[in-house]
């Protein structure tokens, strides 16, 4: 490693730690704030990936709902993503190898909604909500 390397690394090095105590202190806040609302009786809604979803699941345990959203294929999803039209050949790639991933995860979820159609899989994901706040 060579001088001009070594200070780079140095700089980000450095540069990570405070950005590390930030995050710590922006979660800290998040989770008070969480806690207030819990307390308060009110629902909130996260849209996180599987294993943000998984974590919260087990952390409030019956008092979550969990709710996985999965295309009805890989195929239909890549057709999606193409036909969008917004994404480079390999940015899709890389979605659907995160997508294949995050499937594997589904029959952790409390509901699984397969988004064939979006007004549907939509009812259902009210519906879900709805039957499970009126306990």
């Amino acid at each position: 490693m060579d001088v001009k390397e070594k200070n780079n690394t140095e700089k980000t090095n450095a540069a990570a730690e405070p950005v590390a105590e930030d995050l710590n202190e922006v979660m800290r806040i998040r989770r008070e704030k969480l806690a207030a609302l819990v307390a308060e009786g009110k629902n909130v809604v996260f849209d996180v990936d599987v294993v943000g979803g998984i974590n919260i699941k087990k952390f409030y345990g019956d008092r979550a709902l969990s709710i996985f959203i999965q295309p009805p294929s890989v195929e239909v999803l890549r057709q999606r993503l193409t036909d969008r039209g917004t994404d480079a050949p390999d940015v899709i790639e890389c979605r659907l190898n995160k997508a294949e991933y995050e499937l594997s995860f589904a029959s952790q979820f409390d509901i699984v909604i397969v988004n064939d159609n979006l007004e549907d899989a939509q009812k259902q994901a009210l519906q879900a909500i709805q039957n499970f706040t009126a306990h």
